[in-house]
């Protein structure tokens, strides 16, 4: 299935941002699968430490450090494998971002259309959240 292009679009504006500050120890990645509990999914984005074990067309959960999702796409699963950064990339173009904390997520940081996001995990960065719309 062909995703739009406004889905495409900001994921790889998140991408651009990452790779811009992306330490050498990491990867990030655009659908890629990671084996999650009892299955295997395919976020729109997966960051992983460079040692994590690639297996069955898939990277183990242990060493993902972030997923992010456009839409609303269950952060359940993430949390139950322990991935320790969750983003959602909401259909107005507002950019959540949630942290693991004692077996959930919990929202550290959102920012919308006009606004800058600025996190320190998986490593500090900063971005217009306007570079999320298609031009």
């Amino acid at each position: 299935m062909d995703l739009p292009l406004t889905h495409r679009w900001a994921v790889t504006a998140i991408e651009d941002a990452l790779q811009l500050h992306r330490p050498s120890d990491a990867y990030v990645f655009q659908s890629t699968a990671v084996h999650l509990a009892d299955t295997t999914v395919i976020p729109d984005l997966l960051v992983v430490q460079e040692e994590t074990p690639f297996h069955g067309d898939a990277y183990d959960a242990g060493g993902v450090l972030l997923v992010v999702e456009v839409g609303q796409a269950s952060s359940a699963v993430y949390a139950d494998s322990g991935v320790p950064s969750y983003w959602r990339i909401d259909p107005d173009l507002t950019l959540s971002c949630f942290h693991l904390r004692d077996g959930s997520y919990e929202l550290a940081t959102a920012a919308g259309l006009g606004e800058h996001l600025t996190v320190d995990f998986p490593w500090p960065i900063s971005f217009a959240v306007d570079h999320l719309r298609l031009p």
